[in-house]
C-alpha cells in the first residue's frame, strides 16, 4: 500500500481495520484484504498498527468540511476516525449520536462511559484529529463531527503529514 511506502516493514507486521487487515511478508510486502479488496484505508475509521520497529508513515489529504461526512454507527463496537482539523470537546463530537446509558468510547490510552444527565464522563475530554477511537453504541445511529464553524478550509486542512508508529 502507498501509505507504507516508506515505512521499513518487518516480516510479521499488521494493519488492521474493523473489518480488513494486511500482513507484511518479506517475500510479497504489504498484502491482504485491506490492500487487494480495494478497501484501502478510508479518514472515517480507526486502524490500529503492529510494528517491530517503530518508524513514520506519511498521509496527505484535504480534510474539507467535517459536518459533510457520515459514519455510519452500529450496535456495538465502532472503530471510528476523526475528519476535523482541531481537537472537538467529547460531548460536541458526539451530539449527533443517540447515546444510552453505559455506551462507552476509548481511545488509546483515555476512555469515557455515557450517563444520563451527565453526559459523557472520564478520562476522554475531547476527540483529536488524525486519531481514531472505539466507540460501543447500544443504538444505530449516524454520526456527523461539527462543521468547521464556517470557515473555509485552511492550510492546516490541505496538509501532507508526518505519522509516527510506536
Amino acid at each position: 500500500d502507498e501509505t507504507f511506502k516508506y515505512l521499513e516493514a518487518t516480516e510479521g507486521d499488521r494493519v488492521l481495520s474493523q473489518a480488513y487487515f494486511d500482513t507484511y511478508t518479506e517475500s510479497d510486502g504489504w498484502s491482504g484484504a485491506l490492500t487487494f479488496a480495494g478497501n484501502g484505508f478510508n479518514r472515517k475509521e480507526l486502524y490500529k498498527v503492529f510494528v517491530v520497529e517503530a518508524g513514520t508513515f506519511n498521509y496527505s489529504g484535504t480534510l474539507g468540511n467535517p459536518n459533510d461526512v457520515i459514519i455510519p454507527i452500529s450496535t456495538g463496537w465502532n472503530w471510528i476516525g476523526v475528519v476535523a482539523d482541531r481537537n472537538i470537546p467529547l460531548n460536541t463530537a458526539l451530539a449527533s449520536l443517540n447515546p444510552a446509558d453505559g455506551d462507552v468510547i476509548k481511545g488509546q490510552r483515555t476512555f469515557a462511559v455515557y450517563q444520563t444527565g451527565l453526559g459523557w464522563t472520564g478520562s476522554l475530554d475531547f476527540l483529536e484529529p488524525t486519531k481514531g477511537y472505539m466507540l460501543f453504541s447500544s443504538n444505530t445511529g449516524t454520526l456527523r463531527y461539527p462543521a468547521n464553524n464556517g470557515l473555509q478550509p485552511t492550510e492546516a486542512q490541505l496538509k501532507s503529514a508526518n505519522r509516527l508508529i510506536a
